[in-house]
């Protein structure tokens, strides 16, 4: 009879550690599928988050950086290059008659001659170079350590690259022209406002000559 109850006081040990155990690895398996959440919510949230600052960085059409952006990073980068005494140009570019493409073709050619220029320009220029729109057919080129004559050759490459470009994927058959007005960091500047109203000024002189032109800032054109 002893021996009896020491069996069942055993078996009753037994269970109960085996039941101990059943509830640990049920407490173990709930925990790890909690922390397994909460690193997937984690992980949901931090794309998400670096998803809308992209969007926020991003212009819809093209996906190339939008304005503000582009001058925030362009600053950053300037101030690299004044510290190293090296050279920074900017190039504005601007499509040529390009109302007249939406009137004729509608607004859809237009977002395709739009997004097709920005990849063709994408494609030619370094991952140093910083290309953003500035808004509607104007984009800007922010372009570290070059100097005004390296960023004319690369200029005419996109002026004629552009010029090269084959419409008639858009369902239309026309011409695409681009002007391009080059300015760069002139001793003095702090800023990138002096080169960005230079290069402007040689924009609307290349308009003036009769668009479809790169020209370098010329105190004259002032």
């Amino acid at each position: 009879k002893s021996l009896q109850q020491e069996r069942m006081l055993m078996m009753q040990q037994k269970d109960l550690m085996l039941k101990e155990k059943s509830s640990s690895m049920m407490f173990s398996t709930l925990l790890f599928g909690v922390c397994i959440g909460l690193v997937l919510l984690l992980l949901t949230a931090w794309l998400q988050r670096n998803q809308f600052r992209r969007q926020a960085q991003r212009d819809g059409l093209t996906g190339i950086y939008n304005r503000q952006t582009g001058l925030d990073l362009a600053e950053d980068e300037l101030v690299q290059v004044l510290a190293n005494k090296s050279h920074f140009s900017v190039m504005i570019l601007d499509l040529d008659f390009f109302k007249s493409i939406n009137d004729r073709f509608g607004h859809a050619t237009g977002d395709w001659t739009i997004k097709k220029v920005a990849h063709v320009i994408q494609d030619i220029i370094r991952p140093t170079d910083i290309f953003c729109r500035m808004g509607g057919e104007e984009f800007v080129l922010y372009l570290p350590n070059t100097d005004e004559q390296t960023a004319s050759v690369l200029a005419e490459s996109i002026r004629s690259e552009i010029e090269s470009i084959n419409t008639k994927y858009s369902g239309h058959n026309f011409s695409i022209s681009i002007s391009i007005g080059i300015s760069s960091l002139d001793e003095g500047d702090l800023s990138l406002d002096p080169l960005l109203s230079r290069a402007d000024i040689a924009l609307y002189e290349s308009k003036r000559q009769g668009r479809n032109k790169v020209l370098i800032y010329q105190p004259a054109f002032a």
